[in-house]
Parts: structure tokens; sequence; C-alpha cells
């Protein structure tokens, strides 16, 4: 699966490092830290998959990689329920 920004459905900026999303439907606003602004800018130059972006984290950062996948997971099912990002086969 690959996911996608719904550039329809949300607008972003970055503040001090870090990642405002704003959506469009609902106006509810979002701050992404330090690795979230990273999956984001990920996410807006083309879809990826989450093993794309686990593979990225981990080399950009080191976390340990159980708890990196656990934090992408909670991240992009977060992302997805609010539409901002969409999910492709």
């Amino acid at each position: 699966m690959v996911y996608r920004v719904s550039s329809e459905r949300v607008l972003f900026r970055y503040v001090d490092g870090e990642t405002v999303l704003i959506n469009t439907k609902t106006s509810y606003y979002y701050s992404l830290n330090r690795v979230g602004t990273f999956v984001w800018n990920m996410l807006t130059e083309k879809g990826r998959t989450p093993a794309e972006l686990l593979r990225a984290i981990q080399k950009e950062y080191s976390p340990p990689k159980d708890a990196a996948a656990r934090d992408l997971e909670n991240l992009l099912h977060d992302l997805k329920k609010e539409g901002l990002v969409i999910p492709e086969e």
C-alpha cells in the first residue's frame, strides 16, 4: 500500500522545523514534530509505502526499529483517519 498526501484536503506550512497541517474540510489543525515532518516531506514528494518510510526514518534518525514502526503506523493511521493522506493499492 502506498500513501500519498490528499492535496485537496490539507494545507500545510513549515514552522521552526515542524509542520502545521490544516484539514480544509474540518478546519482542525495538527502539528508534526521533527520526525513527523520528515515523513510528511517524503509523502509530499510522492507516494510512499510504510516500509520505504520506515527505512528512511531509520537511516536518518537511527531509532529502535520497533518503536519507529509503531510510531509510524500510528502517524499514518491518524493522518488517514483525518483524510490528510490517502492509501492506494
